[in-house]
């Protein structure tokens, strides 16, 4: 079964799908988020926890949504350490 659906504006969207069969009538819930055009991630922050030594490992994972026309290449990954706080920073390029 496939379900199509247009949205006129981004938030989220609530309603029912009717299935009729031989025998009955389904009705299922569906809820539909709806984001605007974009490169969208998820989660927003990346928590590594604290890290003792350069030995330990830590591993996230992160979504990227492209909800453009064009196509994405992860171009490079920065990774920046500071006396107090280490960073890393993903660059996409659109």
């Amino acid at each position: 079964m496939s379900v199509s659906f247009h949205a006129t504006r981004a938030g989220e969207h609530k309603g029912f799908v009717h299935v009729r069969t031989n025998i009955d009538t389904l009705v299922v819930p569906v809820e539909v988020q709806v984001i605007k055009g974009g490169v969208h991630r998820w989660p927003q922050l990346l928590d590594f926890k604290t890290l003792t030594s350069s030995k330990e490992k830590q591993e996230r994972q992160i979504t990227v949504l492209n909800a453009t026309p064009k196509p994405l290449a992860v171009t490079g990954v920065i990774h920046t350490h500071t006396h107090t706080h280490t960073h890393t920073r993903v660059c996409v390029c659109v």
